[in-house]
């Protein structure tokens, strides 16, 4: 069977959770990926290969969009597959040795990860993104050391210090992978990012809107796909400050 990607990375990402569903079906099974992704997905258990886009496609007898998945398996949601983590860091790890460098420098330190921004060509972008000046309340936070983990190059920082990750990992999903792997924990909006460090199983902090994609349900601070994942969602359309505050508090009190 070949499984062929939709949607964008961290679709793919959250709906690889799938594949050894497919593959307890018999048979092999192959996915069609992005190659910023191939390498993460190939330590996917039950995945028997990666075809990155645009290279020629194998023969196969079946094909099916990975989306699509939920729908064959008829999953509801007390039946989503949630164990985690169902991904790995890579054997090949492009920057290592950078990353490495920037984590020999803060060896003891309450390291957390940052993001604040998607792709500014999300049709939600406007949603989801948070100003970085709005931040600023998380900058004092004792004994963290924070890591942006935004991509976006030439953007305002949130606060001084920071230190940002882009430059090691930007381009390929398993140096990111790696890197979050150091993490006590990452605070997020709704990015690819999110759903990396989710099927990593790295404890995740997920900020959204009142009214949030499909997948964030209404009305719960937790996820059904996640399961070390917790909501932060607005109490009113806009009201980020809120939601930063309740962050900054649970992470003084070590939730």
């Amino acid at each position: 069977m070949l499984l062929r990607w939709e949607q964008g990375f961290g679709d793919i990402i959250m709906f690889a959770r799938f594949i050894p569903l497919a593959k307890a079906r018999g048979g092999r099974v192959l996915l069609e990926v992005l190659p910023p992704l191939a390498d993460l997905l190939e330590t996917c258990p039950g995945l028997d290969g990666v075809v990155r886009d645009g290279d020629p496609i194998p023969p196969f007898d079946l094909q099916l969009p990975l989306l699509s998945l939920p729908r064959i398996f008829q999953t509801g949601l007390e039946a989503i597959p949630a164990e985690v983590p169902y991904l790995t860091i890579p054997n090949r790890v492009p920057h290592r040795e950078g990353i490495d460098r920037i984590m020999a420098a803060t060896t003891g330190c309450r390291r957390l990860g940052l993001v604040w921004a998607g792709s500014p060509k999300h049709p939600r972008d406007s949603e989801r993104s948070i100003p970085p000046a709005l931040l600023k309340p998380l900058e004092a936070l004792p004994g963290v050391v924070w890591h942006s983990f935004h991509m976006e190059p030439g953007t305002e920082q949130p606060f001084p210090g920071i230190i940002p990750m882009g430059p090691v990992v930007r381009g390929n999903f398993a140096d990111t992978a790696y890197a979050l792997s150091a993490m006590e924990q990452l605070i997020t909006v709704d990015t690819a990012t999110a759903h990396l460090a989710g099927a990593l199983g790295i404890p995740t902090s997920l900020m959204i809107t009142a009214h949030p994609d499909w997948r964030w349900l209404m009305g719960r601070n937790d996820s059904p796909w996640y399961p070390g994942m917790r909501l932060y969602r607005q109490p009113e359309p806009g009201n980020w400050p809120a939601v930063i505050e309740k962050v900054r508090s649970d992470l003084v009190a070590g939730i």
